[in-house]
């Protein structure tokens, strides 16, 4: 989606109450943060994959840093929390933790950082039921915390989750990578490609891991 649409969405005018201006939140809403990540029903692209989500792209992590800066560092601080309150919600609030810690952060350990909390709030909504209320796309993102996890139980649970994926044209790669990820944590117990951001030693059997899979999670 184009910067120029996203301004204009993001920033309505004619906000006011009672004659007065409303004072502007430093921070995104919920709405604003999945009309960023997915766009609107009118855009041509909308529902579909798309590659900015899967490779390293600057002017979309520079766009998630000059709309949204903000807005993450107070979902990590927990004073989003309150957005958890529905599917939608919930979903924008794991967006903001997990992907959004992925463009903002990139190849350090802070890449990571709020991954417990966004693990956290994607069982809750499983729990809750509200993983169903969402379009196939939209969850897989809600699904993602786990498959980020260093946990073999939950690694499997990403598998299954993402199970209904391997027949869905567009889809099928987040089955695909659910199962490497998988594969992975299974086979080490975490992800070897993190070792060196985290002051990790690795293995002889992680090294060559690495040497033939440079690419990582």
């Amino acid at each position: 989606m184009a910067d120029a649409p996203l301004i204009r969405r993001l920033s309505p005018e004619g906000n006011v109450k009672s004659g007065r201006p409303q004072a502007k939140s430093p921070y995104a809403t919920p709405e604003a943060v999945l009309t960023f990540w997915f766009g609107c029903p009118d855009d041509p692209d909308y529902g579909q994959n798309k590659a900015r989500w899967w490779t390293a792209d600057d002017a979309f992590d520079a766009a998630v840093r000059r709309h949204f800066l903000a807005t993450w560092q107070a979902a990590g601080k927990g004073k989003l929390d309150g957005w958890a309150v529905d599917a939608r919600g919930t979903l924008a609030l794991i967006l903001v933790l997990d992907q959004f810690s992925r463009n903002l952060q990139r190849r350090s350990a802070a890449t990571y950082a709020h991954d417990a909390n966004a693990l956290q709030w994607a069982l809750h909504a499983i729990a809750q039921g509200w993983d169903q209320q969402l379009p196939l796309l939209q969850r897989a993102f809600l699904y993602l915390p786990l498959e980020h996890a260093e946990d073999v139980a939950l690694q499997r649970q990403a598998v299954e989750l993402f199970t209904p994926y391997r027949d869905v044209a567009g889809l099928e790669n987040f089955y695909t990578s659910a199962v490497t990820h998988c594969d992975v944590v299974t086979r080490f117990g975490r992800f070897p490609h993190r070792n060196t951001l985290f002051g990790r030693s690795s293995t002889p059997e992680e090294l060559a891991y690495l040497a033939a899979n440079p690419r990582g999670y």
